[in-house]
């Protein structure tokens, strides 16, 4: 039950007693398959416990105004308790067919599983959750949402753009304008090729949905994405959200795949280890640790960062 709690804090909440129907099948179905250990036990426990810890947040007045009412939270369970079942028993499967391959045997976890961390998350402070308001007016300052609104209204109607159709280098150059980051030398490589945190940038505004595709090689920005920050608190908290989504899945996908390996689950190990630090950690300090959490897990070490 501790990691069912866990990840709606991370993805769904950040108000431990406020649950909606939604929630339950974003962190039974479509996380615990991702992060479970154990997926026979958790068919045969997880959605149990569940309930009585829904039915405990009901009963002492823990389930925060906001949430679905008790018997709406244990209807959508039961509706979902087959198919969580399923995934677990696909899992539980998956897990052994990697067991009777000696080369998967030897694979090694990577850093975005939670279970490093797991003394230290759990001497964390309980947290005290402020109102939606205040966290919606947090949100409305990340600078990261505010560049891919920024990006997405130069891209404005119809911009021809794809797999067939990169953006030229006066396109480029206007929208690192519009961002205002600098134009890099490129010396023997392509301007494309030279400016990463514009595509991360460009990907942030898709998974936002502030840039949306209009047919083949072209895309639009959403009528809406001009008004952020938006003046409805649960629109912002579910951008924010979405933004969060969007990075915790960033990891960085080299040309070297033994790096890619490597690395893969790090931005999820940057973000917990920012949260351990209390919201912030100095860059030095923080890649040092990296460097020895990666070296950990692979034998490219620091070689990877």
């Amino acid at each position: 039950m501790g990691s069912v709690a866990l990840w709606h804090r991370l993805i769904a909440s950040t108000d431990v007693g406020r649950w909606k129907r939604a929630d339950l099948r974003a962190v039974l179905l479509d996380r615990m398959p991702q992060v479970v250990e154990d997926p026979d036990a958790a068919a045969d426990g997880m959605v149990p416990a569940v309930r009585a810890y829904l039915t405990f947040l009901s009963e002492t007045g823990r389930l925060s105004a906001g949430s679905a009412s008790l018997k709406e939270l244990l209807a959508e369970l039961d509706r979902i308790e087959d198919d969580f079942v399923d995934a677990m028993e696909d899992l539980a499967a998956d897990q052994d067919d990697e067991y009777d391959d000696e080369d998967e045997e030897d694979e090694i976890d990577g850093l975005g599983d939670f279970e490093p961390f797991a003394d230290e998350l759990a001497g964390l402070d309980t947290i005290r959750l402020r109102p939606d308001s205040e966290l919606a007016a947090a949100a409305r300052e990340v600078r990261l949402i505010v560049k891919a609104r920024d990006l997405a209204v130069w891209v404005g109607s119809e911009r021809r753009v794809g797999e067939t159709s990169l953006l030229t280098d006066a396109e480029i150059t206007e929208a690192l304008g519009a961002l205002g980051l600098p134009v890099p030398e490129t010396g023997d490589a392509s301007l494309a090729d030279s400016v990463p945190a514009l595509w991360n940038i460009w990907n942030l505004a898709i998974d936002l949905d502030f840039l949306q595709p209009e047919g083949e090689d072209t895309v639009s920005a959403d009528p809406d994405t001009a008004e952020w920050p938006f003046e409805e608190d649960d629109d912002v908290l579910d951008a924010w959200l979405a933004g969060l989504h969007s990075i915790d899945y960033g990891d960085p996908e080299l040309d070297d795949e033994d790096a890619t390996i490597a690395l893969s689950g790090l931005t999820r190990a940057l973000l917990v280890r920012v949260l351990l630090a209390t919201g912030s950690k100095a860059l030095a300090e923080l890649r040092t640790e990296l460097e020895e959490a990666v070296a950990e897990y692979d034998d490219q070490g620091a070689q990877a960062l």
